[in-house]
């Protein structure tokens, strides 16, 4: 049985946040071989994701899944959704903590 919940077709995305990943600079080349797609980054994290599918609303916020949308500017996007939960990023938490 499928567990994961149905979008109705007024559901609307409270929040957005754009990917921060910055673009290669194409002139300094050995920076261009390190460069990370993008790609390989969202599906790392989806992977993530569902190998902690049994924790989800517990531990992990729940996962909605990856989708394809057109954004306000028109251009198509692959998404992540997923439960947004009010509190501290990973990031700031760490700096919180004492060394």
């Amino acid at each position: 049985m499928n567990s994961t919940p149905k979008f109705g077709w007024r559901t609307s995305i409270a929040r957005g946040f754009p990917s921060f990943i910055p673009l290669p600079d194409l002139d300094w080349y050995p920076e261009v071989y390190d460069y990370v797609r993008p790609w390989t980054l969202w599906s790392t994290e989806e992977n993530a994701y569902r190998e902690l599918e049994s924790l989800q609303r517990n531990t992990v916020p729940y996962y909605f899944g990856k989708h394809k949308l057109t954004m306000p500017s028109g251009q198509n996007a692959e998404v992540l959704i997923m439960e947004y939960i009010e509190g501290k990023t990973l990031e700031q938490w760490i700096e919180d903590r004492p060394p």
